[in-house]
C-alpha cells in the first residue's frame, strides 16, 4: 500500500473508528502487559485480566457501529440474488426497519441496566457501570448509522422507482 493510499485509508475513518482503534491498542497493551508479567516473571498482574475483558466488550460493541456505518455486518443476499430490483429494495428497508427496531430496545435496556448497577470492579475501583455505559454508546451510535442507512436506502429505492 503506498503512501498515498494509506493517507485516503485513514482519511475515510470517522470518530468511531478512532475510539474503536484506541480501545483496541490499549487492550492490546493490556494483553502483551499480561502476557510478559505471567508467562516472563512468573508473577500475574491481577487486574490486567479483568480490564483487558472489559476492552473486548468494548471493542466489539464500538466496532459493531463501525461495521454499521460500512454495512460491512454480515447478511445473508440470497433471496436478494433472485428477487427483482424493486422486490430486493423492499426488503432491504424491512431489514432495515427491523434493525432500528432491535437496536433502539438494546438502547433503551442498556441505558436501565447501567442505570441499576451499582456493583464496582473487582480488581479496580471502577463502577461496572461505565463498561455498561460504554455498550450503551456502541448501541446509540450503531442505531444512529442503521437511521443513517435507512435514510439512503431510500432514496436509492426512490431512484429505481423514477
Amino acid at each position: 500500500m503506498s503512501e498515498s493510499d494509506l493517507h485516503a485509508h485513514f482519511k475515510k475513518l470517522s470518530v468511531i473508528d478512532w475510539v474503536a482503534i484506541v480501545f483496541f491498542w490499549c487492550l492490546a497493551m493490556i494483553v502483551l502487559i499480561q502476557f510478559v508479567s505471567r508467562y516472563v516473571f512468573n508473577d500475574s498482574i491481577a487486574w490486567t485480566e479483568e480490564i483487558s475483558r472489559y476492552l473486548l466488550i468494548a471493542v466489539v460493541f464500538i466496532g459493531s457501529a463501525t461495521g454499521i456505518r460500512r454495512k460491512t455486518h454480515i447478511r445473508i443476499e440470497f433471496l436478494s440474488n433472485y428477487l427483482s430490483q424493486r422486490a430486493s429494495k423492499r426488503i432491504e428497508l424491512l431489514k432495515d426497519l427491523i434493525v432500528i427496531a432491535f437496536l433502539a430496545v438494546a438502547v433503551w435496556f442498556c441505558f436501565e441496566l447501567a442505570g441499576r448497577t451499582a456493583a464496582r470492579m473487582v480488581s479496580i475501583n471502577i463502577p461496572k457501570k461505565v463498561i455498561y455505559y460504554v455498550v450503551s454508546g456502541g448501541f446509540v451510535a450503531m442505531l444512529g448509522y442503521a437511521l443513517r442507512n435507512f435514510q439512503l436506502d431510500i432514496r436509492k429505492k426512490r431512484r429505481i422507482e423514477k
